[in-house]
């Protein structure tokens, strides 16, 4: 019987802009590749979700490194802060208000600070009642470390646990630790209908 229900941040609570920043800087910057960007940006972004740089750091090294020029810089950071990276999805809310009812709900994501910032003024927040965020901890998905933290605070057997990660990679490596779980493509993301047949199947009820 399923007794927690664990959800990735990016790609599953909250959708990510990432496509409308890249795009964003090869218009700004000639000549700069997208395999760059995401090169760039992720590199600098594990160290970010492990807390080993601040965010102003972050963004600072990353247009350094992709030579975007200073006087370019502001219109980019608008994008990033004044709009945002992430957005909520639209469905889950409501979902997971019901859900905490019955179940114990927690967040498992490689992470950065602007993420749990974020969740903690969402309307999210209140319905949770753990969060293990990357940047927190020190350690990140698919480690077995960092499950092994969900397992220590509930104190349930691995087959009592539900998780939902957009990362194939990050589901097979609960898989392996006995959970049960979702890889939340694109179409559960977008479709409340799918997102209930999976709790179906799991017996998971309001």
């Amino acid at each position: 019987m399923i007794k927690v229900l664990v959800f990735d941040f990016s790609g599953v609570l909250y959708g990510s802009r990432f496509e409308m920043l890249t795009k964003s800087l090869i218009d700004i910057v000639p000549g700069l590749e997208s395999d760059k960007i995401i090169e760039t940006f992720y590199n600098k972004y594990n160290e970010y979700k492990l807390g080993k740089l601040t965010e102003p750091t972050f963004w600072s090294e990353v247009f350094s490194i992709l030579e975007v020029p200073r006087d370019k810089v502001s219109k980019i950071t608008k994008i990033v802060f004044d709009k945002g990276i992430f957005t909520e999805n639209k469905y889950l809310l409501s979902q997971i208000e019901k859900l905490s009812k019955n179940y114990k709900i927690a967040v498992l994501s490689n992470s950065s600070r602007e993420m749990e910032w974020i969740f903690d003024e969402s309307n999210y927040y209140g319905f949770f009642d753990e969060f293990f965020w990357s940047h927190n901890f020190g350690s990140r998905k698919p480690a077995e470390k960092f499950y092994n933290a969900v397992l220590e605070k509930y104190k349930v057997k691995p087959s009592e646990i539900l998780f939902f990660d957009d990362k194939v990679r990050n589901t097979l490596a609960a898989d392996e630790l006995g959970w049960n779980t979702v890889i939340f493509t694109p179409e559960i993301y977008k479709s409340e209908e799918l997102f209930l047949k999976e709790l179906e199947k799991f017996g998971v009820t309001f």
